[in-house]
């Protein structure tokens, strides 16, 4: 078992790289039990051969990609040999607590990515939100300062309509009155004129 030069976290056996130590020393383990295996076992006893490979399933003992690529070689030796059916007691590739691990980790990467992603475009959002919503009371601040000035203006053209000297729609009525008064103080004054001029030809 030796660290590779590419990647310092992989170990290497009989050219299968592991990510931990322990994986690599149990496939290390794994490749002394093929070779006491291989010292033992007569390729030729086929029915042997068979009990070796179905046992070596039931009982799982091997789970490393070693263990498992030994167990697919007597496969298909028995298969090439008639002594095992292609779809009988096929091999059950399963990930390695390592394998689990990286996966996961990946897994968990790719999501941390993605929620980084989305967050970053959620921010933009609510960076243009924040500031539309500052131009927007912008605006109504302009509006209400527009309005106070109307206000004022308005207040003003009141008071000067008040204390002006020529009719208009506020003291108009007043104006009118003061003329009817006028008018009607003259018109009398001209009827008793009048009355008393008839008196005098009524005397004579």
């Amino acid at each position: 078992m030796e660290n590779t030069n590419e990647d310092p976290e992989l170990y290497i056996v009989e050219g299968f790289a592991f990510y931990t130590k322990e994986e690599a020393e149990k496939a290390e383990r794994e490749l002394k039990k093929i070779r006491l295996l291989d010292e033992r076992l007569d390729p030729d006893n086929l029915p042997a051969v068979r009990a070796l490979y179905i046992k070596a399933l039931d009982q799982e003992v091997f789970e490393t990609e070693i263990g498992l690529t030994y167990l697919r070689n007597l496969q298909m030796h028995l298969i090439g040999e008639g002594y095992l059916k292609s779809d009988e007691k096929p091999l059950i590739i399963k990930y390695s607590k390592t394998q689990w691990e990286k996966e996961t980790e990946r897994m968990l990467e790719e999501q941390k990515a993605l929620e980084k992603k989305y967050k970053d475009k959620a921010d933009e959002r609510i960076g243009r939100a924040k500031n539309k919503a500052g131009e927007a009371i912008g605006k109504m601040k302009n509006l209400y300062l527009a309005v106070g000035v109307l206000v004022l203006l308005i207040i003003a053209m009141f008071l000067l309509t008040l204390t002006g000297k020529n009719p208009n729609i506020i003291n108009y009525r007043n104006a009118v009155i003061n003329e009817y008064s006028d008018w009607q103080k003259d018109l009398e004054q001209r009827e008793a004129e009048l009355r008393k001029k008839e008196a005098e030809l009524n005397n004579e």
